[in-house]
């Protein structure tokens, strides 16, 4: 059998299951969420906000300021270099007007899976004797519409979780947005950082977790996801 079927059908149901929970929130809804999850992407060398975290920042900021959504859970270690991700984000926000107080930051995932994963553990923190609910994602398009499929699968593992709803990112008004100009933000690098693939050793040592390849966890988990037997990871 031809070798590319296995890895062309894999990738037919990741879509798949991205499609499965397709919602959508836009400016102006009339009930207001507690918190939306925001994920982390790298920053630029010197420690700037990057344009992909500028996207997410002012696409966030617009749902805070527009009455969607009253708080963020900011997620991403230093991944991909030395800046904390999530810290980068909550800068910007912070930068853009939203009160410290409506942001809580997620430091420890490397991956959207993990993203997700330990950002509603910080949403049941936050949620603590409170109703629980649907979460937001303010991010891109297709990685809010994913990882709210693993939300939707995962919310049985989390006390105050319900559902999600993808508050994908307006292409046209963010573009115009940044157009206008952002304040100079600039956080400062971990001391400790190492590159992604040792720490990954380091914390497959320290578990005994040994994380497969991040097609490989995406893919199965959206086929686990048809069945309803996709969790969230350790």
């Amino acid at each position: 059998m031809n070798r590319a079927v296995p890895v062309l059908c894999l990738a037919s149901i990741v879509v798949l299951a991205a499609c499965q929970h397709r919602p959508s929130a836009s400016a102006g809804g009339s009930a207001p969420f507690d918190l939306a999850l925001v994920p982390g992407c790298p920053s630029e060398a010197d420690g700037s906000l990057s344009v992909c975290q500028w996207r997410r920042v002012a696409w966030a900021e617009h749902l805070y300021a527009t009455g969607v959504v009253q708080g963020f859970v900011t997620s991403g270690a230093a991944v991909h270099s030395p800046f904390v991700e999530a810290d980068a984000l909550a800068a910007g926000l912070q930068a853009l007007g939203v009160p410290d107080s409506a942001i809580r930051r997620e430091r420890r995932a490397l991956h959207t899976d993990q993203n997700v994963a330990y950002s509603l553990l910080v949403v049941d923190e936050a949620r603590a004797g409170a109703a629980g609910g649907p979460v937001l994602v303010a991010s891109d398009g297709g990685q809010a519409a994913g990882m709210c499929s693993m939300v939707n699968a995962w919310k049985g593992s989390y006390a105050s979780v319900t559902g999600c709803v993808a508050a994908r990112l307006d292409e046209t008004w963010v573009r115009d947005r940044l157009a206008q100009g952002m304040p100079s933000v600039r956080t400062e690098p971990d001391p400790q950082w190492l590159p992604l693939p040792e720490r990954e050793r380091l914390l497959a040592l320290e578990t005994g977790y040994v994380r497969p390849s991040s097609f490989w966890v995406y893919a199965r988990g959206a086929f686990l996801n048809l069945f309803g037997l996709s969790r969230p990871p350790p």
